[in-house]
């Protein structure tokens, strides 16, 4: 959220794709909202989806909103 530091939207992928790698579903969900909107990653809706699948699949409710979106 860049409270009190500067964002660093590549950092913050970083930091979430290691989280994710660990099977965290908050961050295999927010890497998902970082290739949605192409924050420290590149744009990639495809894979956004995959995340959010996944997320899903581990019963994160941000994620299963988003897939019942679709």
């Amino acid at each position: 959220l860049g409270l009190g530091v500067i964002k660093d939207y590549k950092q913050s992928a970083a930091l979430f794709s290691q989280a994710a790698e660990q099977n965290f579903a908050d961050a295999i969900y927010y890497m998902g909202i970082s290739y949605q909107n192409g924050n420290g990653v590149p744009k990639d809706q495809k894979k956004a989806n995959e995340m959010f699948t996944r997320a899903a699949e581990m019963g994160h409710t941000g994620a299963i909103l988003l897939m019942r979106e679709q």
